[in-house]
């Protein structure tokens, strides 16, 4: 009997060392599936969030297109106030894009049409400051610099331009 119990020592002493083998293996799943489960979370979380931020930055840059097509046809219209207005609402609104930048020239040349030319000068100088993004107005916006300066008598920086 003691060779029985002997053998059932050895047994039991290997299957508690295949138990302990196989609680530490799936201690170890375990742990390795938490941070598994939290790095796939952590990715699935930056996703959504890149997903929404792109789709805040699409909205926002629609709107101010939007905008920047009310600020043409006021302009268009002969509503100069209201171009000037909506202008600063979008530069407000909208800083750095590219109808901000844009609304800036126009916004300058309704201020030339009202006769606000010191206004005018620094709405200008703005857009000239970034028309190398869009620069789409930017031969006119030099002209309309040019002017505005003159008709401020600073003739000898209204020349500069011209030429």
């Amino acid at each position: 009997m003691a060779r029985t119990g002997e053998r059932l020592d050895r047994k039991a002493l290997k299957e508690d060392a295949l138990l302990n083998f196989v609680e530490q293996a799936g201690d170890r799943v375990r742990a390795n599936l938490n941070l598994t489960l939290g790095v796939i979370a952590g990715i699935v979380v930056v996703g959504i969030l890149a997903m929404l931020w792109r789709q805040d930055v699409q909205q926002k840059s629609t709107a101010a297109d939007q905008s920047l097509s009310q600020v043409v046809v006021g302009y268009a219209n002969g509503q100069f106030e209201q171009v000037i207005e909506l202008s600063n609402s979008l530069q407000t609104t909208s800083p750095g894009s590219k109808s901000a930048v844009m609304s800036k020239y126009l916004a300058g040349a309704s201020q030339m049409r009202l006769g606000q030319f010191a206004e005018a000068e620094q709405s200008l100088r703005a857009y000239l400051a970034e028309a190398a993004k869009y620069p789409f107005y930017e031969n006119a916006a030099h002209t309309a610099l040019a002017s505005s300066l003159e008709a401020q008598g600073k003739f000898p920086e209204a020349a500069a331009i011209y030429q």
